[in-house]
């Protein structure tokens, strides 16, 4: 919920409204100590300040029930090695989405592309828009982004990329991409603080979890010895051997083949 105004410029004359009328009652002899007298003059500013509200014409804008979340994914040059590990990451969240919360997803580099318009539905097959990959410029994505969020929507933004400190600054949330027996890398920590500095939500993605020789439940063990209690889970795979048979939403017990 918010509190908007359609001339908020008008607001600036109620400090002016009410020195004058301090001035009037001064010069008119009106400095009285007496109660009705001080109930009197709040009241001529209270007036006052709901005139000029009243000019300001405000409004209050509630948000709408709906939802609707733009995943910004990098396709730059320095993020091309984690491509297939970020593809398979935000697959997996629009899978497990909310059937009620529209997203989509936009690919940037030295521009911004849609790759995904908002929609309810969980298909995502990677970057296949014409994106500069030699040049990587948050600020066109987060434009994009932001005008193309509704209005009468809840809205947020998510930022997918390597690791850049730069992709955190100006996200609501930052997904860390890490694989599987990969532990806690040097982009992980980069990533992580530069989103804890930002004061963002921050969410890992653990990927290759289906690998020989690697382990989601080492990887998180990893996890949660360097940032503890910071961590929790909320989609877990559940593995029989080296093969992943599903995933599990913790969050709502449904179960994901």
């Amino acid at each position: 919920m918010s509190l908007e105004f359609a001339r908020p410029l008008l607001l600036l004359l109620l400090p002016a409204y009410i020195a004058l009328i301090y001035l009037i009652d001064r010069r008119g002899g009106r400095r009285s100590r007496r109660i009705k007298h001080r109930v009197a003059r709040v009241m001529r500013c209270l007036l006052t300040c709901l005139c000029v509200l009243a000019l300001a014409a405000p409004s209050v804008v509630l948000p709408g029930g709906q939802q609707a979340v733009w995943i910004l994914a990098d396709a730059s040059a320095s993020a091309r090695g984690m491509q297939d590990q970020m593809t398979q990451s935000v697959r997996t969240a629009l899978e497990n989405k909310d059937a009620s919360v529209n997203a989509g997803v936009i690919a940037f580099g030295g521009n911004a592309m849609v790759e995904k318009p908002l929609a309810q539905d969980g298909t995502y097959n990677g970057v296949t828009t014409a994106v500069d990959a030699q040049a990587s410029d948050l600020s066109s994505a987060l434009t994009l982004a932001s005008a193309l969020l509704p209005e009468d929507a809840q809205g947020r933004i998510v930022v997918l990329s390597d690791g850049a400190t730069e992709a955190v600054r100006a996200a609501e949330a930052v997904l860390i991409v890490t694989s599987a027996g990969s532990g806690v890398d040097v982009g992980t920590e980069k990533a992580f603080k530069a989103a804890e500095k930002s004061g963002a939500a921050k969410f890992f993605a653990i990927t290759k979890t289906d690998s020989d020789h690697r382990s989601f439940y080492k990887t998180f063990a990893a996890l949660k010895e360097v940032y503890g209690n910071k961590l929790c889970p909320t989609i877990i795979p559940y593995m029989e051997g080296n093969l992943v048979k599903c995933y599990v939403n913790l969050m709502t017990g449904m179960a994901y083949a």
